[in-house]
């Protein structure tokens, strides 16, 4: 079951990163991000990253 959806009240990145917490809380710690070289692949990257450094259980792979 998904969280309600918010008002967007922030920047784009900030609500992304929101998102990657929600899903974080209520699935396993498991994240699989596909990057192809463009802008868009490379802040969802980032941002998962920076999820990994918030929750360092978390178990990242990329896929390219």
């Amino acid at each position: 079951m998904s969280p309600p959806p918010r008002p967007r009240t922030v920047s784009p990145i900030q609500h992304a990163s929101q998102m990657f917490n929600d899903a974080l809380s209520i699935g396993p710690a498991v994240m699989l991000c596909s990057v192809s070289g463009g802008k868009d692949a490379a802040s969802c990257a980032q941002l998962a990253v920076e999820a990994r450094k918030r929750h360092p259980g978390l178990q990242l792979g990329a896929v390219f």
